[in-house]
């Protein structure tokens, strides 16, 4: 809940200062990624994000760090 809240401001006083301009190539990092779940709602948020400050669906890139095995390898053993 911290980290949403986080976002949620960091986006809002970003909007408001650019002037619902965001940098070229802005994107959000996602750590740890551990889950598929953590980057639908990442997705999730940024798009309600971007429909509320009236943002173009999909200006807010996100950017993945994948550090566990289990991202890439599944129980199987498959890539």
């Amino acid at each position: 809940a911290r980290a949403v809240s986080t976002l949620d401001i960091f986006l809002k006083e970003l909007v408001a200062a650019t002037g619902r301009k965001l940098p070229s190539n802005f994107v959000v990092t996602l750590p740890k990624v551990a889950d598929r779940k953590q980057v639908k709602e990442l997705r999730r948020l940024l798009r309600r994000f971007e429909n509320s400050s009236r943002l173009k669906v999909g200006s807010i890139g996100i950017e993945l760090m994948v550090e566990t095995p289990q991202i890439i390898i599944d129980r199987k053993g498959r890539v």
